[in-house]
């Protein structure tokens, strides 16, 4: 919440990285709410979002190629609390956010690494056990709208349920990670760039989408007194079913 706070302190755009819809709502309004006491109207243009993608011809090759986000990157599925986030690196408060989240975020920390106490040896890991709950992770991360793995058909009404609700001025697609090959990665691009981009273009527009290029962040005035306007869509929010 630190770097929300000093983003709208700034009127800098925040940019959330793969987060819960929820807690990145949650965010959104806290951002808002202290752009308001700087006398200013939060909007698209001050909010980002980047969520881990991969395309393919078929939905079948997609879901096989896209588990590579859980085994390919590691931060989230091996890593250790203190090394990704060594003391000092975050604030308490974050900290305790991050603790209350059951299934963690992108960054590999979630409420059983933290309570842990002490780290397994290496011959005490069942790691059929680790594969099995990363690959329930994945396909539930899938449910919750936190990666997108499919055909351009089965994306982009995704993706036009995660603007309705946060409503970012930038969104950034996040390549699969692991061992995929050139051809497969060319692919993912070339159906984001012929099919998915230009509908979602499309649409953000649509809906009323300003990049913080086409509309400077911090320059829409807000009479003080007068309450702010909401920046993100919590009806939205209501007809995605979430899995705790």
């Amino acid at each position: 919440p630190e770097t929300v706070l000093w983003c709208a302190d700034h009127a800098y755009p925040y940019i959330g990285l793969g987060t819960s819809l929820g807690p990145t709502a949650d965010l959104w309004d806290f951002y808002a709410d202290q752009a308001a006491k700087h006398g200013y109207q939060a909007g698209s243009e001050n909010f980002g979002y980047l969520i881990p993608t991969f395309l393919a011809e078929t939905e079948e090759k997609a879901q096989e190629l896209g588990r590579n986000f859980v085994y390919g990157g590691g931060q989230n599925a091996f890593s250790r609390p203190e090394h990704t986030l060594p003391p000092g690196y975050n604030s308490k408060n974050a900290i305790r956010m991050l603790a209350k989240q059951p299934g963690g975020s992108w960054l590999g920390i979630n409420r059983e690494k933290l309570n842990a106490e002490g780290g397994a040896a290496a011959d005490d890991v069942n790691y059929d056990e680790v594969r099995k709950k990363l690959v329930a992770g994945f396909e539930k991360a899938q449910r919750n709208h936190q990666i997108l793995i499919g055909t351009p058909d089965t994306v982009i009404p995704k993706v036009k349920q995660i603007l309705d609700v946060i409503r970012p001025g930038v969104f950034t697609f996040f390549a699969v990670q692991g061992p995929v090959g050139n051809e497969d990665r060319m692919t993912s691009l070339r159906l984001l760039g012929e099919h998915v981009v230009p509908a979602i273009r499309d649409y953000a527009k649509e809906i009323g989408l300003k990049d913080p290029f086409t509309r400077l962040p911090g320059k829409q005035k807000l009479t003080s007194g007068v309450q702010r306007d909401p920046v993100v869509d919590r009806d939205a929010l209501k007809h995605i079913k979430f899995e705790a």
